[in-house]
């Protein structure tokens, strides 16, 4: 009996210190499983230019060749370095640099301590370095698939941007921002104030909107669109004396709205150096991170008809669904302006708890924490360097070498490096048609004409269809074409001769399901004069937009 229970004891501790030991492996496999091996020199620090630099000092560490994987985020721990040594660098296959983080130049140190990196598409490798003097931990790295990393918190948010202050903003619009407690901005052109026609509001309304809480953005000193202004001197100059006009009004501006939309990329320093947020009319749902000077907005009860209060809805339902700030833009001295239906959108809205903020509220809690340069997305067609960091704290960047400085101070979570473009494009303003489609022949078919029994044909349906006017071009040039979208047959695109002949164009099979094109380069042929686009706003809630290369 003695036997059997000195076997029974042997085999329960055998069994508990295999089963601890096994019990330890596993969760030290699931916890360490993407886990990068790091062998590292010691006695150097890594320089910008990739290069390593000797010391006798035996607490600088760098390691070795890291070769990088496809298709993965990299999360780096416990980085440090200072006199302007790097914290990584990153190598294309031919030991070129194409991307580091580097502390300032007189720095006593900074410190990494946890960090995600995407990397750019030609990485070979990469190298990381802790200086154990400044930080008394062994550098780290992991991996793990980027879809994993890609989903991140998106905030929820919808403003109202109403343009003009037109008179009816204080007799129509005024008293249901305050039924309603609604949050809303106005855009503003200060010298349109206090005419004697009585259009727009007086100054002292706009005080008292603003005083009780009604946000308020530029407008340019009048409606003139940016287009119209001859010189960056002449732009800036506008802006700066709209700016002394609010202040003497006591009203502080922290952003423009774009007068007709329409916009000069070479402005947009003036508007990078006076406001957070530049406002298009580009309709879409803004998503992190912002593009600061390129804020889209969707116009409800617009003249021409084509959108109406279930296109809203569904917008708001996007939102619902997927985040994103939505930021609807009115006119409320149009014809079409419904004070009723912009109280059921606002209902709503409310319904689905989504938060509804101005744009000042925006700027404090959601705008980047860090935007250099001027980001416009697709951020792969970035010829300029810039640099970003959203709330969250993801950075996005396609700069070279990136200073430390302006990210030790804010909680960054990742880097994601894209390659530069080595195309610059340049966006055309394009006027167009609606209701019309694109037929292969060229000709455009305008429906809205050929209405005869009301009754029986969807209006609104046949006004989504839309043709741009005659885009002139370049032979040989390229240029880019964007959300493009067709159906039953009609072309998205056509290319014309001097003489009005068709020599190219792209025809949507001929079924209700139609086309859609996100993304097209074309190259005209020598011959070609001019070219239309076509969108079919029923398929792609997107207007077609078009670059010429710069």
């Amino acid at each position: 009996m003695r036997k059997f229970i000195s076997l029974l004891i042997f085999f329960i501790v055998v069994f508990n210190i295999v089963g601890t030991s096994f019990a330890v492996s596993v969760k030290d496999k699931d916890k360490y499983k993407d886990k990068i091996f790091l062998p590292y020199h010691v006695g150097y620090t890594l320089l910008k230019s990739g290069r390593l630099k000797s010391f006798s000092d035996n607490k600088r560490i760098i390691s070795e060749k890291i070769y990088i994987d496809n298709n993965v985020v990299y999360h780096f721990k416990n980085l440090s370095a200072k006199y302007g040594n790097c914290l990584y660098v990153v190598y294309d296959s031919e030991n070129r640099v194409i991307s580091y983080l580097k502390t300032d130049e007189s720095s006593e140190g900074e410190i990494i301590d946890d960090i995600e990196v995407i990397m750019p598409k030609n990485a070979s490798y990469f190298r990381v370095a802790c200086d154990l003097k400044v930080n008394n931990k062994m550098f780290e790295a992991t991996k793990s698939d980027i879809k994993l990393n890609e989903k991140k918190h998106e905030p929820a948010v919808i403003s109202f941007i109403d343009d003009d202050c037109r008179s009816q903003v204080y007799t129509e619009l005024y008293p249901l921002i305050k039924k309603l407690d609604l949050p809303y901005t106005l855009a503003c052109p200060p010298n349109s104030l206090n005419d004697e026609a009585g259009r727009y509001m007086t100054t002292e309304q706009v005080k008292e909107v603003y005083s009780n809480g009604v946000n308020i953005v530029s407008h340019h000193l009048k409606e003139y669109a940016m287009t119209e202004f001859d010189s960056i001197e002449d732009y800036e100059k506008d802006t700066e004396i709209c700016l002394q006009k609010f202040k003497e009004m006591g009203i502080e501006v922290n952003g423009v709205a774009y007068p007709n939309g329409l916009i000069k990329d070479e402005y947009m320093n003036v508007v990078k150096d006076h406001f957070k947020l530049g406002f298009t009319t580009d309709r879409g749902i803004n998503t992190l991170p912002y593009e600061s000077c390129y804020i889209h907005r969707c116009e409800v009860f617009p003249k021409s008809g084509i959108y109406n209060i279930d296109d809203a809805k569904a917008l708001v339902d996007s939102v619902s669904e997927n985040g994103g700030w939505l930021v609807f833009m009115t006119h409320c001295w149009f014809d079409t302006f419904s004070a009723e239906d912009l109280e059921e959108l606002v209902n709503y809205i409310k319904r689905k708890n989504i938060e509804i903020a101005n744009v000042s509220d925006v700027i404090e809690n959601y705008s980047n924490q860090i935007d250099i340069g001027i980001a416009k997305k697709p951020f792969s067609d970035m010829a300029d360097d810039f640099f970003v960091m959203d709330c969250n704290g993801r950075a996005y960047t396609n700069k070279i070498g990136i200073d430390y400085n302006c990210i030790k101070d804010v909680a960054l979570n990742r880097i994601t490096i894209l390659d530069k473009s080595s195309i610059k494009w340049r966006e055309l303003s394009v006027d167009y048609n609606y209701g019309t489609t694109l037929l292969p022949s060229g000709k455009e078919k305008n429906h809205l004409s050929d209405i005869r029994d009301i009754s029986k044909i969807n209006i609104l349906s046949q006004k989504k269809r839309n043709v741009s006017r005659k885009i002139y071009v370049e032979p040989g040039c390229k240029y880019k074409l964007t959300n493009l979208s067709a159906r039953y047959g009609n072309c998205l695109y056509v290319i014309y001769n001097s003489d009005n002949k068709v020599i190219q164009y792209y025809e949507s099979p001929n079924s209700d399901k139609g086309k859609i094109i996100d993304e097209l380069i074309l190259t005209m042929p020598a011959e070609a004069s001019y070219f239309k686009v076509a969108c079919d706003l029923n398929i792609c809630n997107k207007i077609f937009k078009v670059y010429s290369e710069v």
